[in-house]
């Protein structure tokens, strides 16, 4: 959904809002740049499972960034809600939106509670985040 929520920003923003449309940009490329990567990684680990460092570094960049466009909603719907930006972009979606994102950082670090047939492998976390990273909507539509 990050990548979705980024694509949200950019239309019900005005574009006179020239330095938070930017910034959502960013985050969208960032957010597609994770999915390439965690796309590439699957297939990898799948393989090779002692490259199992690079998911977990995978993880905590995927869970930093996140993080980072948790902030930036934050502060967006601070400014949505005493009216500093021009927009039809409703706070409340950003209330959402914001909730949603600590919803899968949860799934992610595996706070959010495990399907009952995983046996806690390499392997499951790689399907765990591939799973994640679906919901995320971290890649484009076309490859879902």
């Amino acid at each position: 959904n990050f990548t979705a929520h980024a694509d949200a920003i950019l239309m019900l923003l005005d574009p006179v809002e020239a330095i938070i449309l930017t910034r959502a940009r960013e985050f969208k490329k960032l957010f597609m740049a994770l999915f390439y990567k965690a796309y590439s990684y699957g297939k990898v680990i799948k393989s090779r499972p002692e490259c199992l460092a690079n998911l977990i570094y995978l993880n905590r960049e995927a869970t930093t960034t996140s993080q980072e466009f948790i902030e930036y909603m934050g502060k967006l719907k601070c400014d949505v809600e005493e009216c500093r930006v021009l927009g039809i972009l409703p706070a409340l979606l950003l209330d959402h939106m914001i909730r949603e994102a600590h919803y899968y950082i949860g799934k992610i670090r595996g706070e959010c509670p495990k399907d009952p047939a995983s046996s806690g492998t390499g392997a499951d976390s790689v399907a765990a985040l591939g799973a994640a990273t679906k919901k995320l909507r971290l890649w484009p539509a076309k490859n879902r």
